[in-house]
């Protein structure tokens, strides 16, 4: 039924912005470590990672444009954290 379809639908959504949140604060935590070891290769491949650098390149330049922002604001979000503003 409808009521099912839209309850399946917000708990794929929930576990699709934890399984983010997770990934994000594991990229932050590599960040951070590389950034106290001085790593810096390690800092630059960590940071371009949410900017899509290391993903299959996509077909359309709709779809370019939509997987930008959408890694973008992730990337965005990383910076913050680092620097410890809030959103």
């Amino acid at each position: 039924t409808q009521a099912e379809y839209t309850e399946a639908n917000k708990q794929v959504k929930k576990s699709i912005k934890a399984d983010k949140q997770k990934y994000v604060e594991k990229l932050v935590t590599t960040a951070e470590k590389a950034a106290r070891e001085g790593n810096m290769k390690q800092l630059y491949d960590t940071m371009k990672k949410p900017e899509g650098k290391y993903s299959k390149p996509e077909t359309g330049q709709g779809q370019r444009r939509q997987a930008n922002h959408r890694n973008s604001t992730t990337a965005e979000q990383i910076d913050r954290i680092l620097r410890g503003t809030p959103e």
